[in-house]
């Protein structure tokens, strides 16, 4: 069943059967180019609970109801493939939605964040503030923290979803205009499938979850390795029963945990992060798990060490790549907190303090490199040779 909504010049088509589906479907696969946006619940799970799902072709709106439809394999289908491209604004949790829902990550991505931040609209700009900048249009936002599983939704909960994608379809265009002219379109195409491709990383990434613990750089191996084993765990666990991690254990819990390295139950009821109703639950657990990790004689397999904050000769190369970032994001017009991420500097700089060739990490992309032209990398090598040869590299 279709049923046209209308409000002033904005239109929607609502989609709730698979035939339906499929026939945009076929008829979107042609397009060079598709925006799309999502709503979601997520108050008391780990993963987001979609509650539509819209699409716009440029020509109209469509709000598809994943509540409905029975069957969205062509959907996913079109979200992979590699054409035609997803444009999305601020893609993190569209994505997440997109596999959680359909079990897919887009195939080809556009992220309007990332490209108002080459552009010079600041490091995050968000969607109601794009849109009044391209469009002059200020958009109602006081539908976002409606309820989305409801139906039937509101037809005010409607036209809110249907002019967020509307705008978004617009406003792309107008970026291509001046990303293409500042020979940057590539650059936010690149960012974007960089972000999912290290969003994707899944399972891999269970057992690497401690290492957001920057600061427990300073435990020893022994309670580093704790740290892993219930980061992971909790990971798991939050995964399979879908709730928030915290309804496991709290991050101050676990870093507290590894830290003491409790010998019995008895230590451990008296870490006060740990609540009553976790201690009942888990409390054995955790102890089987932290007893496992002391009869073990050496790390994991996909164990490594918390990396400390640069100091020395790398801090020195890390202060003068960001200086060198700054004025060229500011001579660019992007904003610096996108070319000079903190955690890529970092990055390079340490790797710069390994001996061999100069390599970078993946996630740096090759935009930067001819952003930042030849004088970033001559600033590396220059910095090492002043060094190396008196072998003072890594003081």
């Amino acid at each position: 069943m279709t049923e046209n909504k209308k409000n002033s010049a904005l239109e929607w088509v609502w989609v709730e059967t698979t035939e339906h589906l499929n026939t945009l479907v076929d008829k979107w696969m042609q397009s060079n180019w598709l925006a799309f946006d999502t709503e979601f619940m997520r108050t008391d799970t780990f993963y987001p609970k979609v509650g539509l799902i819209q699409v716009s072709d440029q020509n109209g709106c469509y709000l598809i109801d994943p509540l409905a439809i029975e069957d969205l394999s062509s959907l996913a289908q079109l979200i992979a493939a590699p054409s035609p491209l997803k444009v999305l604004h601020s893609m993190s949790e569209d994505v997440e939605v997109f596999r959680c829902a359909l079990g897919v990550s887009p195939g080809s991505i556009f992220d309007t964040q990332i490209a108002g931040a080459i552009l010079g609209m600041g490091h995050a700009i968000g969607y109601q503030s794009l849109v009044n900048i391209e469009m002059g249009i200020l958009l109602d936002k006081e539908e976002t923290r409606s309820d989305w599983l409801q139906r039937p939704l509101t037809t005010r909960q409607q036209e809110y979803a249907a002019r967020d994608v509307w705008y978004l379809a617009k406003i792309y265009p107008k970026l291509i205009e001046r990303l293409t002219h500042q020979n940057l379109y590539d650059a936010v195409l690149e960012e974007s499938a960089q972000f999912v491709k290290q969003s994707d990383s899944g399972d891999e990434e269970l057992e690497r979850y401690y290492l957001k613990f920057r600061g427990a750089w300073r435990y020893n191996i022994p309670k580093q390795r704790i740290l892993q084993v219930l980061a992971s765990w909790r990971e798991r666990n939050a995964r399979e029963h879908n709730v928030p991690r915290g309804q496991i254990l709290t991050d101050a819990a676990i870093l507290c945990i590894a830290d003491r390295q409790p010998q019995n139950i008895h230590v451990l009821r008296q870490i006060k992060d740990i609540s009553p109703r976790i201690m009942n639950r888990f409390g054995d657990t955790i102890m089987s798990l932290i007893s496992g990790v002391a009869v073990q004689h050496a790390p994991g397999a996909h164990w490594e060490r918390i990396p400390r904050p640069l100091s020395g000769r790398a801090l020195d190369l890390y202060r003068e790549l960001k200086e060198f970032c700054v004025k060229i994001a500011e001579k660019e017009g992007i904003a610096p907190e996108l070319l000079a991420r903190k955690k890529l500097l970092e990055q390079v700089a340490a790797m710069a303090m390994q001996p061999g060739p100069l390599k970078y990490p993946e996630s740096f992309c090759e935009w930067r490199l001819k952003v930042l032209g030849s004088g970033f990398e001559k600033l590396i090598i220059d910095f090492r040779s002043k060094y190396e040869s008196n072998n003072l590299l890594n003081l």
